[in-house]
């Protein structure tokens, strides 16, 4: 292609560019035909569940995440959203830290799914636990009921 012809194409699209983005879009023909929905309010932090607070709150965001495991892992509200998150968070953070110091997986099958289900079903089967322990003491006494640290005899 021609230089001179190039270059003229070059400036031809610039000017051409510059024009579109100036001019002002039309007005639409016809209103839209729905509103968009509402946004939903932002939950603030005075209804939301903090999971590693208490073993009360532990135990409210071990409930959100068995509702939601049991529902296909669908949630219907941004409180349930958050709880069953910081559950499966704290829970997945806390049995990090403490495996092999005080619970254990020798056959190396303990995954971070049936992790949250043992620590969730403690939760559920001991109540009274939860309210007079902190969070992290019933996460790690959870793990060590579910998969306890198994000492080999001294030959």
């Amino acid at each position: 292609m021609n230089m001179k012809l190039c270059a003229g194409l070059t400036v031809l699209a610039t000017m051409t560019a510059g024009l579109a983005m100036s001019a002002t879009p039309p007005a639409p023909s016809t209103p839209p035909a729905t509103a968009p929905p509402p946004v939903a309010p932002t939950p603030t932090s005075t209804t939301m569940t903090y999971c590693y607070s208490t073993g009360s709150a532990l135990a409210s965001c071990a409930l959100s995440w068995e509702h939601m495991v049991e529902s296909g892992n669908k949630i219907d509200n941004a409180k349930a959203a958050w709880e069953a998150s910081g559950f499966i968070n704290y829970v997945s953070a806390t049995g990090f830290i403490t495996q092999d110091s005080s619970w254990c997986d020798p056959s190396g099958t303990v995954d971070n799914q049936t992790m949250l289900a043992a620590v969730a079903k403690y939760m559920r089967e001991n109540p009274d636990k939860a309210a007079s322990n902190q969070a992290a003491a019933l996460t790690n006494l959870a793990l060590k009921t579910a998969f306890p640290c198994v000492k080999k005899a001294a030959h």
